[in-house]
């Protein structure tokens, strides 16, 4: 009951953000990072989002939580663990979409990171790749929203929208097992939700930039999923600049 609450306090916040953000100041400082004193509003709600799960704005934990920086370089092997936090996944998409519901948004992120794990599949590049590919869950394309599939499988251009799911959980699976075969020889750990996946040519695109060409014709497709990769790792579509060498320093003091 209580997480419904602060969901629901969440949605308050951002209606009323303008009423409730602080004065920042010019080039104000917060254990270690530096905010310009134009720091968008967007970054602010960000900020006040994160307080409604339990950190004061602007507190070390809030810090701590938001700006952990995964790595220098994020994985780019579909076969490899992925780095990035729920928190972090979870402020991505709310910011590139924010007529989302947080329930829905907390769920997605919570099936991506869970399924990624039951097929050790890089839960970075899963979700990543349904950002793109649902246009962070908008469907203004073929696919819509009502048919749970995040990652485009069977809409091959022309108004064909693809294949349908019962439910979020068995779309979260069919992207995840199908970018495992895609990846990897390896079998699929769970029961397949898409029987057509035994068709897939395993192991042919172990990297995110060998489903180009592959899982899709567009030639700049991985490069278009890296640069979304690289945004939520390295946190610049809060608006914020982050001193990294400072942060670095600062996590490994803890």
């Amino acid at each position: 009951m209580l997480g419904y609450f602060k969901k629901l306090m969440l949605v308050l916040l951002m209606i009323a953000a303008p009423c409730f953000v602080p004065d920042m100041g010019a080039n104000r400082s917060f254990s270690g990072l530096m905010v310009d004193d134009n720091v968008s509003l967007q970054s602010r709600f960000v900020e006040l989002s994160f307080s409604a799960f339990g950190f004061s704005t602007l507190s070390s934990d809030m810090i701590r939580y938001h700006f952990h920086l995964p790595g220098a370089t994020p994985s780019l092997q579909i076969s490899d663990p992925g780095s990035l936090s729920k928190g972090r996944m979870m402020s991505f998409l709310w910011n590139n979409n924010k007529r989302l519901d947080i329930i829905r948004v907390e769920k997605l992120v919570d099936l991506y990171i869970n399924e990624s794990a039951a097929e050790a599949v890089n839960h970075d590049i899963a979700f990543l790749q349904m950002c793109h590919e649902t246009g962070f869950l908008r469907f203004t394309g073929d696919v819509n929203e009502w048919q749970h599939n995040y990652c485009g499988l069977g809409a091959t251009g022309d108004g064909v929208p693809g294949l349908s799911f019962p439910t979020m959980e068995a779309g979260v699976r069919a992207h995840v097992q199908h970018l495992k075969a895609y990846a990897s020889t390896d079998r699929i750990n769970g029961e397949a939700v898409y029987e057509r996946i035994r068709f897939v040519k395993r192991g042919i695109a172990p990297t995110l930039h060998d489903l180009t060409g592959k899982w899709a014709t567009d030639p700049l497709y991985g490069k278009k999923i890296e640069r979304l990769i690289s945004q939520a790792h390295n946190g610049s579509f809060l608006g914020i600049r982050v001193n990294r060498g400072t942060l670095m320093a600062k996590q490994n003091d803890q």
